[in-house]
């Protein structure tokens, strides 16, 4: 099978195992993306020393602002049993793929789980559904989005990468205190609820360990100030090969996202990563994070930091608990996010679409 995979993602090396395991799983693979790529977590170079596909790297014009953008230079001319377009059904760049790559069958990825009719882009977005052939939906509230849109196509529902747990996994890890220690990492914003994990933190006098940068980390210390809390250690952000030592020193990683106007949690990789790694999780109820912990973590309603306190309390006290949920945090992501469950489902995707 011919396949096409196309997403600005592919510009970081990480990300790109998913190709090399669908390559080893028999696909003629091409790999499509921008040469570099910036947004808020720095700036990346295509990397030039892949192998197993191919990979095809064109410079781009617009904003760099995730599917805001399109490809200058021309497009492969050859035709494709399966074009992977991994990008926004609304965006410049999903339209002038689906009408300019030459394939039978054309899959269009999406993660927006909040219903939005964007002012001018309405025809492009309609004109990519008419085109697909199907859907891949990182979560059901994206699958929703699409149906209310009149997507009448098959839509599977898969996050668009997985946890390599060869990587992600328990290891031997320092501990620096004898507090009981909570974790988080990800951007360093409102949305991500890290103003109601300081305050539960600070409630049950835990050690808060928070990676990742963002425009709140200034505001996080001045809430520690006025809470008289001086547990919350702000590491910045780390190298992903670092990620499971960290991860591995936490007693309960917690994601508390709040649902806002725009955005909810749209899957939570660093919720994966960290159960991967044997951790036991507790997560907010905002989009897709109770299907992502399953009953492997605790769920408390978003926004309340009383019942997440309570929730941490819990684990604290009860280790036997604690380990049962570390352990299935771990087997849960084997089962249904690693990367291997990933690339074979995605494959699976494949043959059934070429069969329609």
């Amino acid at each position: 099978m011919k396949v096409l995979l196309t997403s600005h993602a592919y510009v970081v090396r990480e990300n790109l195992k998913k190709a090399e395991l669908l390559a080893q799983m028999g696909v003629e693979l091409t790999v499509l993306a921008p040469k570099r790529w910036r947004h808020e977590f720095g700036a990346f170079e295509a990397p030039h020393d892949v192998s197993g596909f191919r990979f095809i790297t064109l410079d781009t014009a617009g904003t760099g602002d995730n599917d805001n953008f399109c490809y200058k230079e021309a497009l492969p001319e050859e035709e494709f049993d399966i074009a992977h377009i991994e990008q926004e059904p609304w965006s410049f760049v999903t339209h002038h793929l689906i009408l300019h790559l030459r394939a039978k069958k054309k899959i269009v990825f999406t993660w927006e789980n909040i219903y939005r009719r964007r002012f001018l882009l309405g025809d492009m977005e309609n004109a990519v559904l008419r085109h697909a052939a199907a859907i891949v939906a990182g979560n059901d509230g994206a699958r929703e989005v699409v149906e209310a849109k009149g997507f009448r196509g098959p839509v599977f529902i898969l996050p668009q990468f997985g946890v390599d747990t060869k990587l992600f996994k328990r290891v031997p890890a320092e501990r620096t205190s004898k507090d009981f220690v909570v974790g988080y990492a990800g951007r360093l914003v409102e949305a991500k609820g890290i103003f109601e994990l300081l305050r539960a933190a600070a409630l049950l006098d835990a050690e808060l360990v928070m990676i990742g940068s963002g425009n709140e980390e200034k505001a996080l210390v001045k809430l520690a100030r006025k809470l008289r809390y001086e547990k919350l250690r702000l590491l910045g952000a780390r190298p992903r090969g670092e990620m499971p030592l960290h991860y591995s020193g936490m007693d309960v990683f917690v994601l508390a996202s709040k649902t806002t106007r725009k955005w909810k949690e749209q899957f939570g990789m660093a919720l994966a990563e960290a159960m991967a790694c044997g951790v036991a999780v507790v997560g907010s109820n905002s989009g897709a994070i109770p299907y992502v912990v399953g009953d492997a973590g605790l769920i408390v309603p978003e926004g309340d930091a009383a019942a997440l306190a309570d929730a941490l309390l819990r684990l604290k006290m009860d280790k036997t608990l604690r380990d049962q949920l570390a352990q299935k945090a771990r087997t849960r992501v084997l089962d249904h996010f690693s990367a291997e469950i990933v690339a074979r489902r995605t494959l699976e995707i494949y043959e059934r679409v070429s069969r329609l």
